[in-house]
């Protein structure tokens, strides 16, 4: 039941902030067959890799507690709102390090989360299965957001490029990441990160209930496939 009461609280604060629409869209979706298809992306951080160049000077670093609040109090609307809130509710689990990609004038453009294989049980509880557990060599990319006034800046890419050599801290040589299949935008960014293709990840969703399995490019296999019960 661990991710149906993460998204009713999502879907709960999304309501008291007057986004009725985007809620409802959502349940409609979870009461429809449906499959999703996603590219899984790696680094590897033993290889030489020149970090690309945005079009505003950046700073990463860790985000600290109350700015945490900005993904929760930013004025958007739609399903701008519910990409914000998700990250704020990413925030509060303690899961990893989100770190912050900063402007010169002190605000954020960018943030994304690094988890190593220490929170594999950290990572499971939260997304239950969506994510392959990580090898002792491997950490994960997750929850990327750019700030709307900071895109088309490219920030993603030389943002991505710096929290990924963070990897090494949690005991990485790989870091992953994954993107829907069919935004070219995002891996386009991962791919000027130094990120290449290695996986396919498959979701179904039959009546509520979840299903992910795991392909590596290339493979001849079709990848172990798991039940997720609790993404429903």
């Amino acid at each position: 039941m661990g991710t149906l009461l993460r998204e009713s609280s999502l879907a709960l604060r999304m309501l008291r902030q007057g986004h009725g629409a985007v809620v409802v869209g959502a349940v409609r979706k979870r009461l429809q067959h449906y499959e999703s298809r996603a590219l899984g992306l790696r680094r590897d951080l033993s290889q030489p890799f020149e970090c690309p160049a945005a079009k505003v000077a950046i700073t990463v670093r860790p985000l600290q507690g109350h700015e945490g609040r900005l993904l929760a109090t930013a004025q958007v609307s739609g399903p701008e709102s519910y990409e914000q809130l998700s990250r704020f509710q990413l925030f509060e689990s303690g899961l990893g390090t989100c770190y912050a990609a900063t402007a010169s004038d002190g605000r954020i453009c960018y943030v994304q989360w690094l988890v190593g294989p220490q929170e594999n049980d950290k990572l499971d509880a939260q997304f239950h299965g969506t994510f392959p557990l990580l090898a002792a060599d491997e950490a994960l990319l997750e929850g990327a957001y750019t700030f709307p006034e900071f895109r088309g800046m490219r920030v993603m890419p030389r943002a991505m490029a710096q929290i990924a050599e963070h990897g090494g801290e949690v005991g990485a040589r790989y870091v992953n990441t994954y993107c829907a299949i069919d935004n070219e935008a995002s891996i386009k960014g991962c791919r000027r990160a130094g990120f290449e293709p290695f996986s396919i990840r498959r979701e179904r969703l039959r009546l509520l209930h979840s299903t992910c399995s795991f392909e590596l490019l290339g493979s001849r296999g079709e990848g172990e496939e798991h039940s997720a019960p609790d993404r429903n």
